[in-house]
């Protein structure tokens, strides 16, 4: 699905944990986004980030990617960037 996605620098590929709630009766109810995800894809330069890690970021950090009709996150793994704040 997103071999054709090519990370640089000390990128991570985030898919961000779906903020949405369905009701009994079938409604869908949006919430805040949250700022937890998967791990779906590392640069080569990403050494602490593992794909399928789950990690936490600040919440204006990164970049959206539509990609397929999906929405991803790109974030920076470098230490010094900052955005990601755990892995959980």
């Amino acid at each position: 699905m997103l071999e054709n996605v090519t990370l640089l620098r000390e990128d991570i590929l985030v898919r961000p944990d779906n903020p949405e709630q369905i009701t009994k009766a079938g409604i869908i109810m949006p919430s805040e986004k949250k700022n937890t995800g998967e791990v779906l894809k590392t640069s080569a330069r990403v050494k602490h980030v593992k794909v399928g890690n789950r990690v936490h970021w600040h919440k204006n950090s990164g970049r959206e990617m539509p990609y397929n009709g999906e929405d991803f996150l790109i974030l920076s793994a470098a230490k010094e960037r900052g955005e990601v704040i755990a892995i959980i």
